[in-house]
């Protein structure tokens, strides 16, 4: 099953799932509800070693102080642009998130965004079109999913533990132009093009990082709200995702 999702769903209940086997749909579950994005300002979310687990997943949940005031300071929001721009301009130099020391701050997230933008441009990448993650959770692929979300270019992340043929079908379904992978999933991406005529191009994570860096941090064309930004698909025992 696919499910389509974008800058403005509101979902019944807060998501939270911690698995990597569902890499991404913790986060998109968090990204899409203004309630994390406030609180995310407040308390922001350390990755550790990559497997993040619930209770880093909901350690926003139990602060306190802040999170009122960044909820009626972002109530009217409905796009990431929004986000992006009033946490980068309030709080530049604060820490966004963190992984294995990384510290990445509001003010650089939202240069990131911008960079990618432009390096998607570069690669023919348009609103609507679908790139997508092979790996595990990484800083790379939240910077990516929110800066794609950003954009209206939306994010497919495709489960690691999923068999080469789950992966074939969903990279085929989605029509995927871009791969990226995660450490250790490169030979899985490469061998997946190989098959499917619609990727272009698969970019492993440290060409990644590098990449985007070097592309210039112009201007971007905001999404909607009602543009799509993620593409999730999940399955039960038989059947294709």
């Amino acid at each position: 099953m696919s499910m389509t999702i974008s800058a403005a769903y509101s979902p019944p209940r807060d998501l939270f799932v911690a698995e990597d086997d569902v890499c991404g749909l913790s986060l998109a579950g968090f990204a899409i509800q203004q309630k994390f994005l406030a609180h995310w300002a407040a308390s922001p979310l350390n990755w550790g070693d990559k497997e993040w687990g619930l209770n880093a997943a909901l350690r926003w949940h139990t602060q306190t102080g802040d999170e009122d005031q960044s909820m009626r300071e972002t109530a009217e929001f409905r796009t990431f642009d929004e986000f992006f721009r009033h946490w980068a301009s309030l709080r530049p130099d604060a820490a966004a998130h963190e992984q294995d020391g990384r510290i990445t701050t509001y003010g650089a997230l939202e240069e990131f965004s911008r960079r990618f933008a432009a390096l998607m441009g570069e690669l023919g990448v348009r609103k609507g079109d679908r790139v997508a993650w092979i790996g595990k959770n990484a800083d790379l692929y939240f910077q990516m999913l929110l800066s794609c979300a950003r954009i209206g270019v939306v994010m497919v992340p495709v489960g690691w533990r999923l068999a080469p043929a789950e992966m074939a079908y969903i990279l085929k379904d989605t029509e995927a132009r871009i791969v990226f992978t995660g450490e250790g999933y490169a030979a899985a991406g490469h061998g997946l093009a190989a098959q499917i005529p619609s990727i272009e191009r698969v970019i492993e994570e440290p060409d990644a990082r590098r990449a985007i860096a070097a592309a210039p941090a112009d201007p971007i064309m905001a999404a909607a709200a009602d543009d799509p930004v993620l593409q999730l698909y999940t399955s039960g025992t038989t059947g294709n995702p």
